[in-house]
Protein backbone atom coordinates (compact mmCIF):
# COMPACT_ATOMS: atom_id res chain seq x y z
CA UNK A 1 0.00 0.00 0.00
CA UNK A 2 1.40 3.52 -0.97
CA UNK A 3 1.44 6.53 1.43
CA UNK A 4 -1.33 8.13 0.16
CA UNK A 5 -3.58 4.86 0.39
CA UNK A 6 -2.06 4.60 4.06
CA UNK A 7 -3.69 7.83 4.89
CA UNK A 8 -6.66 7.59 3.11
CA UNK A 9 -7.97 3.95 4.62
CA UNK A 10 -6.54 5.56 8.77
CA UNK A 11 -7.91 9.09 7.82
CA UNK A 12 -10.46 8.42 11.03
CA UNK A 13 -8.22 7.08 12.94
CA UNK A 14 -5.98 9.88 12.63
CA UNK A 15 -8.50 12.50 13.19
CA UNK A 16 -9.57 10.50 16.21
CA UNK A 17 -5.94 10.41 17.69
CA UNK A 18 -5.34 14.12 16.50
CA UNK A 19 -9.30 14.98 18.61
CA UNK A 20 -7.83 13.05 21.64
CA UNK A 21 -4.84 15.17 22.08
CA UNK A 22 -6.44 18.67 21.46
CA UNK A 23 -9.10 17.40 24.40
CA UNK A 24 -6.16 18.16 26.63
CA UNK A 25 -6.27 22.14 27.79
CA UNK A 26 -2.63 22.94 27.13
CA UNK A 27 -2.46 26.51 26.66
CA UNK A 28 1.23 26.84 27.43
CA UNK A 29 1.01 30.81 27.58
CA UNK A 30 -1.55 29.72 30.81
CA UNK A 31 0.94 28.55 34.33
CA UNK A 32 -2.94 27.04 35.39
CA UNK A 33 -2.09 24.84 32.82
CA UNK A 34 1.74 23.51 33.91
CA UNK A 35 -0.01 20.04 34.50
CA UNK A 36 -1.93 19.81 30.90
CA UNK A 37 0.96 20.52 29.40
CA UNK A 38 3.10 18.28 30.77
CA UNK A 39 0.16 15.19 30.35
CA UNK A 40 0.11 16.40 26.55
CA UNK A 41 3.59 15.41 26.49
CA UNK A 42 3.16 12.02 28.37
CA UNK A 43 0.97 11.61 25.40
CA UNK A 44 2.54 12.46 23.15
CA UNK A 45 5.99 10.36 23.68
CA UNK A 46 3.24 7.25 23.99
CA UNK A 47 2.36 8.18 20.75
CA UNK A 48 5.70 7.85 19.54
CA UNK A 49 6.47 4.91 21.07
CA UNK A 50 3.36 2.80 19.72
CA UNK A 51 4.54 3.99 16.44
CA UNK A 52 7.41 2.43 16.77
CA UNK A 53 10.16 5.48 17.87
CA UNK A 54 13.26 4.59 19.60
CA UNK A 55 14.42 6.64 22.79
CA UNK A 56 11.49 8.46 23.68
CA UNK A 57 11.62 10.21 26.08
CA UNK A 58 9.64 13.17 27.91
CA UNK A 59 12.40 15.88 29.01
CA UNK A 60 12.05 18.57 31.59
CA UNK A 61 13.49 21.65 31.13
CA UNK A 62 16.11 22.58 33.94
CA UNK A 63 14.98 26.47 33.86
CA UNK A 64 11.59 25.39 34.53
CA UNK A 65 10.12 25.99 30.88
CA UNK A 66 7.62 23.30 28.99
CA UNK A 67 8.83 19.93 28.54
CA UNK A 68 10.80 18.47 25.27
CA UNK A 69 9.53 15.15 23.82
CA UNK A 70 11.86 13.49 22.22
CA UNK A 71 12.73 10.47 19.96
CA UNK A 72 14.50 8.63 17.29
CA UNK A 73 13.70 6.55 14.25
CA UNK A 74 17.47 5.19 12.85
CA UNK A 75 16.80 2.58 10.57
CA UNK A 76 20.01 0.02 10.23
CA UNK A 77 21.89 1.32 7.44
CA UNK A 78 21.01 4.89 7.20
CA UNK A 79 24.48 6.83 6.18
CA UNK A 80 22.63 10.02 6.82
CA UNK A 81 19.27 11.33 7.46
CA UNK A 82 16.79 14.45 7.97
CA UNK A 83 16.48 15.54 11.56
CA UNK A 84 13.15 17.19 12.34
CA UNK A 85 12.63 18.88 15.68
CA UNK A 86 8.77 20.23 16.35
CA UNK A 87 8.93 22.84 18.71
CA UNK A 88 4.93 24.33 19.56
CA UNK A 89 6.22 27.96 17.44
CA UNK A 90 7.47 25.68 14.48
CA UNK A 91 9.31 22.73 13.34
CA UNK A 92 13.08 23.12 12.59
CA UNK A 93 14.88 21.14 9.95
CA UNK A 94 18.04 20.13 9.96
CA UNK A 95 19.81 17.79 7.69
CA UNK A 96 23.16 16.07 7.71
CA UNK A 97 25.76 15.60 4.68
Amino acid sequence: MDALAYITAEQDRFLEQLKELLRIPSVSALSERRADVARAADWVAADLRAIGLDGVAVIADPEGGHPLVYGEWLPAGLRCCSTVIMTYSRPIRLTCG
